[in-house]
């Protein structure tokens, strides 16, 4: 079945698929907005960013923590044991990656 763009994210957004594929791109550097918006349990509603419906309580743990610390090397102990458990459940599967370039000069 095709839909429209407008009633795929309706459709994905409502939990109402088995299957569908996605995109997303983040607006900045950090695991954050990648992680906790796509697979944190609270994210798991209709309307939500989760559209895999993911809940795993270790991987919220971890995504939260991670959120919540200012130590760096913290951080990506948390966020390294929630991609190992989200790669063992495959909410998901990644079909590919852009690479977005940017110019610069050094004036």
């Amino acid at each position: 079945m095709t839909n429209t763009f407008a009633r795929h994210l309706e459709v994905t957004g409502a939990g109402a698929h088995d299957l569908a594929m996605r995109g997303w791109t983040s607006d900045n550097a950090d695991p954050d907005n990648m992680l906790y918006f796509l697979l944190a349990s609270e994210n798991a509603h209709p309307g939500g960013q989760n559209v895999a419906f993911y809940r795993k309580a270790f991987v919220q743990g971890q995504l939260v923590w991670a959120r919540e610390s200012s130590d760096k090397s913290r951080r990506e102990e948390y966020y390294r044991a929630a991609q190992r458990m989200i790669a063992e459940d495959a909410p998901w599967v990644p079909l590919a990656h852009a690479r977005i370039p940017v110019a610069a000069r050094r004036d």
